[in-house]
């Protein structure tokens, strides 16, 4: 390549780079997150959470905030068991990490309507509960 093409080449560059910069910035709009009427974020909607974690660590976990990876495999086996049993019922919200952690043979629900099928796969993973923060693992009720 001569100098000549080399300077082409340059300034295309150049003036390719600048119409970029100027559609990027030119898209870019500010946004802001929807807000309810009192002026809140709107968190409204559909949540899924497939975490078995429960929300306030177990008294059985005090003082832990995470599982070892060991536990966390016996924790899934044991979760795999309970949720192949249609017998078992239903194991909503933290009813499923409980049953795990006290490696119940059959789940029974007082409030259950149905069978173990109707449930969505849960994820489990090393922590003990949602709530970090306090470390206790606890809400604070003020």
């Amino acid at each position: 390549m001569n100098q000549r093409s080399l300077v082409k080449s340059g300034a295309l560059a150049i003036v390719v780079a600048i119409q970029s910069l100027t559609l990027v910035s030119a898209s870019q709009k500010t946004w802001a997150p929807p807000r309810t009427a009192d002026g809140q974020p709107d968190l409204q909607g559909v949540w899924l959470n497939n975490a078995a974690t429960p929300l306030e660590r177990p008294r059985a976990l005090e003082g832990r905030s995470r599982l070892t990876p060991e536990e966390v495999t016996e924790f899934k086996r044991r979760a795999a068991v309970l949720l192949a049993d249609n017998a078992n019922d239903f194991a909503a919200g933290d009813a499923l990490f409980l049953a795990v952690l006290a490696n119940v043979e059959r789940y029974k629900s007082r409030n259950s309507t149905g069978g173990a099928y109707e449930m969505i796969e849960r994820e489990f993973d090393n922590r003990t509960s949602l709530i970090v923060d306090p470390p206790d693992g606890k809400i604070p009720w003020r």
